[in-house]
């Protein structure tokens, strides 16, 4: 009887192993089925977020490519008009010329100041407009462009400054040029390698290795992947998020706009970055307006 009711025992183990292997296994299929359809439905969202991003690109070129044609068109009228003065006051100031020819010399200095002046008018109309887009770098000032080698300003933002001023510089005067740029802790560094360069694109690059390096762009990559908002820091949302578009923008090579918005949503709550996906925020502005009506509550 005993050797009976053990079989039983054993027989009643064996099937309960059994159902449980099986109950296990169909909870595995329902889980595989459940993120196969998940997994489904967030490409779908992806797919549908990419093909309205691309439409609003599309809008946006198209007007941009409307207004730059409207804009040409503009200038090419302005220009001709004002090439058509200026050929009709030359004809008539060449025949003032030669009516007044063996006049003294008080005349001919009134004819080239008269050229002088229309030359002048030319010049000013023609500024600024779309057609022209060469910058007036003669009235430059260098005391907005000095460089502490710290926070004060970003590395990437006072190159391209530099050398946006650094263009209508002799290349006798750039080292001294650049020389008084350098403030703080950054003047050590440039004696050091003020031997090392001619070129300002050298310059350019000896700068950027020291202060806007790989090493540098991956400590802001690093944070950007596993950086965490916490009210601790005693900022809000908004200033925290402010001061890492900072340096995102100006990382090599860059990020776009709709990644950059997802990886900075993970920095705050899942509430938040659940709001990010549902409610289809896919530029930095938009992140922004959220977070800051987060900071309003």
């Amino acid at each position: 009887d005993i050797k009976n009711t053990n079989k039983g025992i054993e027989k009643k183990i064996e099937d309960t192993n059994k159902e449980v292997e099986k109950k296990i296994e169909r909870a595995n299929q329902e889980l595989k089925n459940e993120m196969g359809k998940i997994s489904k439905d967030i490409r779908k969202e992806i797919i549908v977020v990419e093909t309205e991003l691309r439409q609003e690109i599309k809008q946006t070129n198209d007007k941009l490519e409307q207004k730059i044609e409207q804009n040409k068109i503009t200038c090419d009228s302005k220009i001709d008009r004002i090439e058509e003065e200026t050929k009709k006051l030359k004809e008539t100031l060449t025949q003032d010329k030669l009516q007044r020819q063996g006049q003294d010399e008080a005349w001919q200095t009134l004819l080239k100041e008269q050229e002088r002046k229309m030359e002048q008018r030319i010049r000013m109309e023609t500024q600024g407009m779309f057609c022209n887009t060469r910058l007036d770098m003669t009235n430059t000032n260098t005391q907005d462009l000095l460089f502490y080698g710290d926070t004060r300003i970003h590395p990437a933002i006072f190159i391209k400054k530099l050398k946006l001023h650094g263009q209508t510089i002799p290349t006798t005067n750039l080292k001294n040029f650049i020389s008084n740029t350098m403030k703080g802790d950054a003047v050590i560094w440039y004696e050091l390698i003020e031997d090392q360069y001619e070129t300002l694109e050298e310059f350019e690059r000896l700068f950027l290795n020291k202060y806007w390096g790989e090493f540098h762009q991956q400590k802001v990559r690093m944070n950007l992947f596993n950086g965490r908002y916490s009210d601790r820091y005693g900022t809000s949302r908004e200033k925290y998020l402010m001061k890492k578009i900072y340096n995102i923008k100006y990382l090599e090579p860059k990020f776009t706009e709709m990644e950059m918005v997802r990886m900075l949503a993970r920095h705050f709550s899942d509430e938040v970055y659940k709001v990010v996906i549902t409610q289809r925020i896919v530029t930095i502005d938009g992140l922004i307006d959220y977070v800051r009506s987060m900071d309003d509550i």
